[in-house]
């Protein structure tokens, strides 16, 4: 049971009649400031035994210099008592409406003894617990909790704010309270959490009470999930209302009582701009000359154009290489997998521009090389995953999310969460503005809020001084008055923060009130997630062909058996008893039973009862039972609320993810989703395409009032830009709200393009790896045209590349090579691209057309047909694969190749295997002998950051067993385990195996050094001095797959992994290096080869996406003639692929599109290369 610690910040003593309280320390007078403009305060005291008490009282005096409380009354506290907490007494914070007809149930909380406790230990009393928008308390004593509270509809919970019980918080005097035109305040004259004991207050209502799982629903709570409570207090109206009470200026005009109302989240979203839109009629004028220029577009001044000299470079394979790299141009670097190109271009360059960056750290590797002149700094956009994080959307990504909640955040218009109502407060310049502007053409008449008396009637153009006229106005209606125009009807005016039409308190908007990621603002049914987890009725019910006797549902699983050995088990004698009751014959499958039935063993019976008898024919147990149906999806909902391992692992199989209920998907709290701008919502704009985004922003200049445009120009004009590199890389169709884990791969690759674009920096050198990977050929030419704006912009643009039109592109051309590994590592060819072809290099052989790749096509007599299929975007298609063949899905990028894969194929034939009841987005056919799928994607390879290329392949415990066995490792008795980094008996102790030591650099990414003790060998020298073939461990690890091969020639087991990596092209591989390091194209071929690795007579399905990435023409030759052994071998084997040599080489073409997004999702053709080579509506027919 946790505890909580209370330190005392004042004591009660007696001075003549009166008591006074005085803050223990000096420092807490700082506390105190503007506590003295309340009348009350909420007490939080000791009673002299150790308990803690509450109580409202009177404050005569407030001495806020010395820190000292004189108290009108005593109220319960005697001398000496410890006082832990001052809360200012707030109405619409601590008293109710209803409290005229509460009658007190309880005693007023008072003082036993004299005396305190300095500091008080006080245990948790239970934790509140917050699903889906409704708070829940779960007392650690439920039966001692209810008898406390003596059946009371109101009480006062005491809980802790977990997140602010820190030595920084606890310290903290003063703040800036969030309440409206609030000067720096103390923390005791707020209900800030930050405060020297960081306990909370709530007036709660108690709804309902579960005596089963024990626990108290309320409202009125406004907490974190799991925030522990450390009591509960009657609420007692005779003491907690206080009628006449003084408030602080800046709250006079918040309620005067707290509503208890359920929660408004599930109302329909209804807006009242009635007001507004009068007052504008009266106010709008034609757009300014600033609108015409808002969205120019500004160019970044360009650098002196030179070059970057390297010297000398010898990192991992490169043979001291001497390069000239002209600056200001896109230079292309190509060469066979693993020749080393990373190497120079992310190992030695990039790597070298971030040492100097941080050149006052010491101990950092630098790279081997002599010599780098005039080199920038570096920005490197690398082919890994930019992170799955489902929070994580293309408008977060980019940084348009955050301009457009800054734009919201100053020229939006609020509308009340709980009414509707537009809530437009107003400086009061700006409303004599606004007067004085209507009053030259208009009758005015000013009435006052809340009476309607009228304040001043004014005729068209007459005299008045509407600066005094406006003050008196809102002093007297307490920041806000009505306009009439012209006898029309009135408008409500404000300065204040605040629904005035239902007394709603609203807080000043930041830019977080439409951010999902913040607690505050996020929908709490969600959790900003947009979709809620629920139980899917065709899940329950996952073999509707089937009958309920033959086991149609998991649910009630063998119903036949428990009909002829009955017990008292309701969940399955309730569909007995109600099938007896309706006469229902269960043979029969259940979409054939009658639809009342299905849907009363689904979701209940209501208030009718049926009765279960039965007799066991074994152990003759008999009874009957009448109860009501309580139905399959009421009981798993139960289960579902309840939580828990248990009710999670048995309700699992029946849920699907759907949109949220609450939030209707758009992942805000209400007051975030009713915010507009020119009409229309922040969600609305969050969904919107960048196509309609465009659109969007581009009339805004023409609508906006001028002191708005004024405001939003530079934003404008950031977001205009931003949108515009989006539709020039093709991801016109993405809208803001797309999730980053649904996007493709060559999705990914140009977002990462965007991100750098259009942010005005010159002089930089980007670092890319193959920046046409996903994408299809049509979509090059876009790719093509940012790197030459990028390089307009005054930049130096790298880039590793293999594809054909983008080596065409580059004005400069370096190929390495002529091998991979040892065979690799020198300049072979540099110039310019067009001379190339003049050449006899690999890279030359193949563009030109001097070498090509083909492959043998086959008959096609067996199929796989795919009917019907429906996610994402697929439009209900119907698509056929060649059984033990090749199959290439092709389409632009978001066609919906990979939900056809993905969501479509792998789930059916998975559901198939394993007869389980997963959602099934399509009907499926001829997958009767496939016992397999074996699925490569190009997501990072499971494992952690010590998980190295041997351990995954499954090599290295058979290296480590050959090390142990020499002579010198046995007389030492060295074991295998003292031969793994992981091990402490063989990892060096300083770094413990990794090699490296982490320096935390300011302002910038952490930067690894190598470990000064073990030189970067991550094994202790004893390790290090056993040697197999004249090797240490540490040099086998370091050594390329393709070596290690020969190395190891004499022990198949690793031999044979080590020929599958090199047959799928990583032969160039070290076999120590870091699985994370790995790119996507290699995650995925490093799967493929693990797979390979285990012999299997099965027929599998081999499913791959885009697994030509980062290889050079040669490797993609080797790797098809792998796949097609595969498809030989009997496997079917499904490639998602953009590269055009394979999609020739291939047996069967599927071309999804034509276009992405909206435009995609229909198949363009099915067949033979030469079928799609023929059909004018395919992008991929005309490239290949």
């Amino acid at each position: 049971m946790d505890r909580y610690e209370l330190k005392a910040i004042g004591t009660v003593h007696k001075e003549a009649d009166m008591l006074v309280v005085e803050m223990t320390e000096k420092r807490l007078t700082a506390a105190m400031k503007n506590l003295s403009l309340f009348s009350h305060a909420t007490f939080i005291f000791s009673d002299g035994r150790g308990r803690l008490k509450v109580r409202v009282l009177a404050m005569s005096e407030v001495d806020e210099k010395n820190g000292r409380l004189v108290l009108a009354e005593g109220g319960g506290l005697l001398e000496g008592n410890a006082v832990y907490d001052i809360k200012p007494y707030i109405p619409c914070e601590d008293r109710l409406l209803t409290e005229q007809q509460m009658i007190d149930t309880a005693q007023p909380d008072k003082a036993e003894k004299t005396g305190g406790d300095e500091v008080l230990q006080l245990a948790s009393a239970g934790q509140i617990r917050k699903k889906q928008g409704r708070y829940f308390l779960y007392p650690e004593d439920f039966d001692s909790f209810l008898a406390s509270i003596s059946g009371s509809e109101y009480v006062k919970v005491l809980w802790w704010f977990s997140r602010f019980d820190k030595k920084e918080y606890r310290r903290s005097l003063q703040g800036e309270p969030p309440y409206e035109n609030a000067p720096r305040s103390g923390v005791l004259a707020t209900r800030s959490p930050v405060r020297p004991n960081p306990i909370a207050l709530t007036v709660v209502q108690i709804l309902a009470i579960d005596y089963e799982e024990q626990s108290i629903e309320v409202i009125g709570l406004d907490c974190f999930d799991r925030t522990p409570f450390i009591d509960i207090r009657s609420y007692i109206p005779s003491v907690d209302v206080v009628s006449d009470y003084k408030v602080p200026s800046w709250l006079t005009h918040w309620p005067e009582y707290k509503e208890l109302e359920t929660t408004s989240s599930e109302k329909k979203l209804v807006l009242d701009d009635s007001d507004e839109e009068q007052l504008d009629s009266f106010l709008k004028t034609g757009p300014s000359a600033l609108a015409a220029t808002i969205l120019e577009e500004t160019t970044a001044e360009q650098g002196a154009a030179n070059e970057i000299i390297i010297h000398g470079a010898r990192q991992n394979n490169l043979k001291n290489i001497d390069v000239v790299i002209p600056k200001e141009k896109i230079i292309a670097v190509a060469g066979v997998s693993g020749s080393g190109k990373s190497s120079f271009a992310f190992d030695t360059l990039y790597a070298e521009s971030r040492l100097r960056l941080s050149e006052t750290v010491d101990s950092i590797e630098k790279p081997s090389v002599d010599t780098i002149t005039g080199l920038p700094p570096a920005v490197a956009i690398a082919q890994r995953s930019i992170g799955r994080n489902p929070r994580s959307t293309v408008g977060t990504f980019t940084g348009i999310q955050d301009r457009l909640r800054l734009l919201y955040t100053e020229i939006g218009h609020r509308h009340c969460p709980n009414c509707g109502k537009s809530v437009r407060p107003r400086s009061q310049d700006e409303l004599v503005i606004i007067l004085r502007q209507l009053g030259s053409e208009h009758d005015l008449q000013l009435l006052s809020y809340g009476k309607m008396d009228v304040l001043v009637q004014s005729g068209k153009g007459k005299e008045v001084r509407w600066e005094a006229v406006v003050g008196q106005a809102l002093e007297v209606g307490k920041g806000a008055f009505y306009l009439s125009i012209d006898g029309g009807e009135p408008i409500l005016l404000q300065n204040r923060e605040m629904c005035y039409q239902c007394q709603t308190i609203l807080f000043e908007m930041t830019p977080a009130l439409f951010s999902f990621n913040n607690p505050e603002s996020m929908c709490s049914a969600c959790n900003g997630l947009g979709k809620t987890i629920a139980i899917d009725p065709a899940l329950v019910v996952a073999h509707p062909e089937r009958s309920v006797l033959d086991e149609a549902s998991t649910y009630w699983g063998d119903v036949r058996a428990f009909s002829k050995k009955p017990t008292a088990n309701w969940m399955r004698g309730e569909l007995l008893a109600l099938a007896n009751a309706k006469g229902i014959d269960l043979e029969l499958p259940w979409q054939e039973l009658p639809e009342t039935f299905r849907q009363m063993a689904l979701y209940g019976s209501g208030e009718e009862e049926v009765s279960w008898s039965y007799v066991h024919p074994k152990n003759g147990r008999s009874g009957t039972i009448t109860r009501v149906v309580e139905g399959a999806i009421p009981v798993l909902n139960r289960l579902l609320q309840k939580g828990g391992n248990t009710a999670e692992q048995i309700t699992m199989e029946y849920m699907r993810a759907v949109t949220c209920p609450v939030c209707e998907g758009e992942r805000l709290a209400r007051e975030g989703r009713m915010v507009t701008l020119a009409g229309l919502r922040y969600p609305q704009i969050a969904a919107m395409t960048m196509e309609a985004l465009l659109e969007w922003v581009q009339s805004l200049p023409s609508v906006l009032l001028p002191h708005e445009l004024q405001v939003a120009q530079p934003l404008l004009k950031e977001i205009y830009q931003k949108v515009i590199c989006l539709k020039e890389v093709g991801l016109s169709y993405l809208t803001l709200a797309r999730t980053i884990p649904t996007l493709s791969g060559g999705e990914l690759q140009r977002l990462k393009l965007v991100a750098q674009m259009g942010i005005g920096l010159s002089g930089l050198l980007y670092v890319m790896d193959e920046p046409t990977a996903g994408l299809h050929p049509r979509d090059y030419p876009s790719i093509i045209r940012a790197l030459k704006q990028l390089k307009e912009e005054g930049n130096t643009i790298l880039v590793v590349e293999h594809e054909e039109t983008m080596l065409q592109a580059a004005d400069w051309l370096i190929e390495i090579g002529p091998g991979a590994g040892q065979h690799g590592g020198e300049i072979i060819w540099q110039g310019n691209p067009q001379k190339l072809f003049r050449a006899d290099t690999e890279t030359a052989q193949f563009l030109t057309g001097r070498k090509q790749i083909q492959l043998n096509r086959p008959t096609l007599t067996k199929w796989v047909t795919v009917a019907d299929a429906r996610e994402n975007n697929l439009k209900n298609i119907t698509v056929q694969f060649p059984k033990g063949h090749m199959t290439c899905i092709t389409g632009v990028s978001g066609s919906g190749k990979s939900s056809l894969v993905e969501k479509v194929l792998i789930p059916a034939v998975e559901a198939h295997l394993n007869q389980v009841g997963k959602q099934v987005l399509c009907s499926i056919e001829g997958i009767e002998d496939i016992q397999q799928v074996i699925h490569a994607s190009q997501s990072p390879v499971s494992g952690n950051k010590r998980s190295v290329l041997a351990t995954f392949i499954g090599v290295f415990d058979e290296i480590r067993l050959l090390f142990a066995r020499e002579t010198q490792a046995e007389s030492e008795k060295l074991t295998a385990s003292a031969f793994s980094f992981n091990s402490k008996e063989g990892q060096c102790d300083a770094c413990k195996g990794e090699g490296v030591q982490t320096i935390t650099v300011p302002f910038a990414a952490d930067i690894t050094a190598v470990c000064p003790t073990c030189h970067g060998k991550r094994y202790k020298k004893q390790v290090l001095d056993i040697l197999y073939e004249e090797k240490n461990i540490f040099e086998v690890l370091a050594l390329p797959v393709e070596e290690a091969r020969h190395l190891f020639d004499k022990n198949k087991k690793i031999t044979v992994a080590l020929q599958t990596l090199c047959d799928v092209g990583l032969g160039y591989l070290k076999l120590g290096q870091g699985i994370r390091t790995l790119s996507g194209g290699e995650a995925q071929r490093l799967k493929l080869a693990k797979a390979l690795c285990k012999k299997s007579s099965d027929r599998n399905l081999y499913v791959l996406d885009e697994p030509t990435s980062g290889l050079h023409f040669s490797d993609i030759q080797n790797l098809l003639e792998l796949l097609a052994t595969l498809a030989e071998a009997g496997h079917t084997v499904v490639i998602v692929e953009h590269n055009q040599q394979v999609i020739r080489n291939v047996d069967w073409i599927i071309d999804l599109g034509p276009e992405g997004g909206a435009g995609g999702g229909n198949l363009v053709v099915q067949g033979t290369p030469e079928t799609v080579r023929k059909c004018r509506d395919s992008y991929t027919g005309r490239f290949i």
